[in-house]
């Protein structure tokens, strides 16, 4: 093999791996839906049949139902955010 074929061709190898490393957080998957309650209504999910699972900025959303799904598409800023916010941390209290 010549000179510059082999490093041309590590060099396609090398920009081909990076790439797939590049966005591991992508590969991971969404993060999973934290509640057990449907974000709208706030019905236990499962109690009106399987529930709809939509992911959104990288995060899974779950609804009991089509209605629901429509809502949060129509408005999904204030459902995102309580989402966001069960995957934060709750501060320990005391000393």
């Amino acid at each position: 093999m010549r000179p510059t074929a082999l490093v041309l061709g590590l060099t396609a190898t090398l920009t081909l791996i990076a790439a797939g490393c590049s966005d591991r957080s992508a590969a991971a998957g969404p993060k999973p839906y934290p509640l057990n309650t449907c974000p709208i209504t706030g019905e236990k999910l499962g109690s009106m049949g399987e529930p709809i699972t939509v992911i959104k900025d990288g995060y899974e959303v779950k609804f009991c139902c089509q209605e629901c799904v429509d809502k949060f598409t129509k408005h999904p800023s204030k459902v995102m955010d309580k989402v966001k916010s069960a995957h934060e941390p709750t501060p320990h209290m005391g000393g």
